[in-house]
């Protein structure tokens, strides 16, 4: 009995001590969620690479190692390597699951056609998510991303020729002033345009509810002229607001030495493009005793007055215009700073709005501006924005061929060229694996009915005869849309230095033309929106009137409708001559 009751007391103090400890862990533990949401933990599954199987089945059936050998030195499982040697499951399959539709030969065309068409700016999208979703898992390379994008004019004018010629004649005037080592010298101006209606970053929020950013509202657009070198070397913004009247308020939070102006529209002009270079540029240039400077600037209509050349002249700046419509990609303050302003002068709005009541107005963009301009033209992403356009130090190579692939489709029917109908065989492509998926060993794929796809200049790429003609089919159809070249200022100026004698005579014959031209147009177009608006009441004076006015004039703009006035400029000068601008 006493046994008993000793064993019944030990078991109901392990009771009590348990219950005690169930109570301190239940009051512990965090409170349970309503709607749990339980965490998917990846799984450490298949450690080896694909290329890593593949060379231990061929080191297997070329009979250069064992089974248990290959599997120790290429790091796979044995059975799945005894698995492939012994036929259970083809060689060629990577993962679990259903048998894919196409042999890894066919799946390694579609990848080199669908990485192709991506490149061109013309992504494929019709295949099914189902048959996606297996197809992605094998093929790493590949990714679902959202393309930017890139206008046509960008496409078509950011070719490998038209970078080449850019970079040959900015090698020229770069050797012909002695700039190779005079990063101080290279200067970069361009415009950007903020509004007060931010776009909002990127914010937690819970999965439960849409989250929404509050803003400022649409508003008036305000530039920013900035200017730096490859050294460097930022000159202080210069600011131009929309307005009559430069008020000293809008240039609240300024740091030292920014300024601003004002325009009808917010955008900068001429006269304020020439009022920044006379005050503002010279001012902040370092010390020279007559050393030329080299400013690359776009092919803005404010940028080419030829008052402006013949003032850069004078100082010893050489005025190099980019090449036209490629300035994502060699203009150094687009690729290389101003996308990092827009960024932080975004966050910087969030978070005056997040931090005030008021809403951010027109006073408040100079503070907040100046922050994002001190920051985006920093000395490391100014010379690393010269740096990645080739300009500082000079290197065209620079330029990733990617970058100017999209130009490729828009070439001349003679450049297209159609496939043919017999197909290339006995071809052999080698590739070269190892445990980690690089190269180590050759493994040759015998390649039947296959074409090579001729216009691709990065590198040889075999893809099927099918795929290559959708390629060449692409391209026939965009060079046929070409239109006809127009006469314009751009095309003097595009990529030349217009502070050259040969091309500023150029700039200044191409003005008095254009002068010349436009005055009897806009003669025209006036009398012809006037006579389009009044034209019952012109008909009636003609017929009442027709012994003053000119009778075979009369005559012929009754007969004829008015409609030829728009297309003869000398009817504008007669009419002119009779007065009828009384009648309308």
């Amino acid at each position: 009995m006493r046994k008993t009751r000793d064993v019944t007391f030990q078991l109901s103090g392990v009771l009590y001590i348990v219950k005690n400890n169930v109570e301190k862990r239940n009051q512990n533990m965090r409170l349970k969620q309503a709607k749990p949401t339980f965490l998917r933990h990846d799984k450490k599954y298949r450690l080896y690479s694909p290329t890593a199987l593949t060379n231990a089945y061929i080191s297997v059936r070329n009979k250069e190692i064992s089974q248990r050998k290959a599997a120790l030195q290429f790091n796979v499982p044995r059975q799945t390597l005894r698995d492939r040697i012994t036929g259970k499951i083809s060689p060629d399959c990577v993962t679990t699951g259903r048998a894919p539709v196409f042999s890894l030969e066919e799946e390694a065309w579609i990848v080199e056609q669908v990485k192709s068409m991506a490149s061109y700016g013309y992504g494929n999208e019709e295949l099914t998510l189902r048959w996606f979703e297996g197809f992605i898992k094998r093929w790493p390379e590949l990714r679902v991303v959202k393309p930017r994008s890139l206008e046509i004019q960008r496409a078509k004018c950011g070719s490998v020729a038209n970078v080449e010629k850019y970079f040959a004649c900015l090698e020229q005037v770069v050797h012909k002033y002695n700039l190779q080592d005079k990063p101080h010298l290279i200067f970069n101006i361009d415009e950007k345009g903020i509004t007060l209606n931010h776009k909002p970053p990127n914010v937690v929020s819970g999965i439960e509810c849409n989250t929404s950013s509050v803003t400022s509202g649409r508003s008036s657009t305000t530039t920013i002229l900035g200017c730096g070198s490859a050294s460097g070397f930022a000159v202080p913004p210069y600011f131009v607001f929309e307005g009559k009247i430069m008020m000293n308020e809008l240039m609240n939070g300024a740091t030292p030495g920014a300024v601003g102006a004002v325009s009808d529209s917010g955008w900068s002009n001429t006269n304020i493009f020439r009022q920044y270079l006379t005050d503002r540029f010279l001012k902040y240039v370092p010390g020279r005793n007559n050393e030329n400077i080299l400013l690359l600037l776009d092919g803005h209509k404010s940028h080419l007055a030829v008052d402006i050349i013949e003032w850069a002249q004078q100082h010893h700046i050489i005025n190099h215009v980019l090449l036209a419509h490629t300035l994502h990609i060699l203009q150094p303050l687009d690729v290389g700073c101003y996308g990092s302003l827009q960024r932080i002068y975004d966050n910087e709005c969030h978070k005056t709005m997040r931090q005030n009541s008021s809403v951010i107005t027109r006073y408040n963009i100079c503070e907040l501006a100046c922050k994002a301009y001190q920051k985006a033209l920093s000395t490391e992403k100014l010379q690393s924005a010269f740096r990645k356009t080739g300009i500082f130090p000079l290197d065209k190579s620079v330029i990733k061929k990617n970058q100017l692939k999209p130009s490729e489709v828009f070439t001349t029917n003679d450049e297209c060229k159609e496939t043919t109908d017999e197909p290339k065989t006995d071809n052999v492509q080698v590739v070269e694996v190892d445990t980690n998926g690089e190269v180590t060993e050759a493994v040759e794929i015998a390649v039947t009915d296959i074409l090579v796809v001729e216009d691709l200049q990065d590198h040889d790429v075999t893809v099927p005869h099918f795929f290559a003609e959708r390629i060449n089919k692409l391209k026939k159809i965009k060079s046929e849309n070409d239109k006809k070249e127009r006469k314009t200022l751009g095309k003097i100026v595009s990529g030349m230095p217009i502070t050259e004698t040969e091309v500023a005579e150029k700039v200044k014959q191409h003005v008095e033309n254009q002068g010349k031209i436009n005055q009897p147009t806009r003669v025209v177009r006036k009398l012809g929106n006037k006579i389009k608006r009044n034209r019952p009441l012109l008909l009636h004076h003609l017929h009442q009137d027709l012994a003053t006015l000119n009778l075979d004039l009369a005559a012929h703009l009754i007969n004829q409708n008015l409609s030829t006035l728009l297309l003869n400029q000398d009817l504008a000068t007669l009419l002119l001559n009779q007065d009828l601008a009384t009648y309308i």
